[in-house]
C-alpha cells in the first residue's frame, strides 16, 4: 500500500510471480503487477522481471515507471531500454551498490517524439535493522539512493528501501530534493 506523507492511502498494489524458470543456480521470474486506486478501482496493470545470478538479486528497472507520467503517451509507440537494479544477497553496512539507469523513447515507428530518463545514482547500504510492517516484522537492510527523471524537465528526489531477505522490499520512502517525506509505500500483506 502506498501513502502521502499524511499517512492517508493512495493506492494499492498487488504483485504476482506468473512465471519461474530455474537454471543451475540462477532463477528468473516474471512478475504481475496490478495498481489500484484508494477505493479500489483497478488502473494499470504490468508485468516485469526479476532474477537472482551469481547471488545478486536484480529488479527490472521498469519498475521505477510511474504509469501516470507515461498515460498521456499511450497512443504511442514505448520503447524501454535499461539496466536491472542489483541487490546483493549478502549486503554489507556500509556497502555502494551500483548505479542504474533507464531510458523510455515515445514516438511513432518514423520519429522519436521525446524520451524519458531515470537515473538512480549514490546507492549504499545504510543500516540493517528490523521493521514492522502490517504483514509482520522484518530484519531488513537499508538502502537509499537519489533518483532523477526528466521528461521535460528535471525532478531530483531521494529514496530510502527496506529490503529483507527472502521477501523482497518491505518498506519504501521518498523524499523531495529539500529532504521533506512526500511519501511512503509498505507491505501490507504477503500470500503464499
Amino acid at each position: 500500500q502506498s501513502f502521502n506523507a499524511k499517512g492517508k492511502l493512495e493506492s494499492t498494489s498487488k504483485q504476482k510471480v506468473i512465471s519461474k524458470s530455474v537454471s543451475g543456480g540462477d532463477v528468473e521470474a516474471t512478475i504481475h503487477n496490478d495498481v489500484y486506486d484508494k477505493k479500489g478501482k483497478l488502473q494499470h496493470s504490468s508485468d516485469y522481471k526479476i532474477k537472482c545470478k551469481d547471488g545478486v538479486f536484480m529488479v527490472d528497472m521498469q519498475t521505477m515507471i510511474n504509469p501516470e507520467q507515461t498515460d498521456a503517451y499511450a497512443s504511442m509507440e514505448v520503447t524501454v531500454d535499461g539496466d536491472f537494479l542489483e541487490i546483493p544477497s549478502n549486503p554489507t553496512v556500509g556497502q555502494t551498490l551500483k548505479d542504474a539507469s533507464l531510458n523510455i523513447k515515445f514516438g511513432t515507428a518514423e520519429t522519436s517524439i521525446m524520451t524519458m530518463r531515470i537515473k538512480i545514482t549514490n546507492r549504499k547500504v545504510e543500516a540493517k535493522e528490523n521493521i514492522t510492517t502490517p504483514a509482520g516484522t522484518f530484519e531488513c537492510y537499508v538502502i537509499s539512493f537519489d533518483i532523477e527523471t526528466r521528461l521535460i524537465f528535471s525532478i531530483k528526489a531521494s529514496v530510502k528501501e527496506w529490503y529483507s531477505k527472502g521477501v523482497g522490499m518491505v518498506r519504501s520512502e521518498h523524499y523531495n530534493r529539500s529532504g521533506k517525506l512526500m511519501g511512503y509505500s509498505e507491505l501490507s500483506s504477503i500470500k503464499k
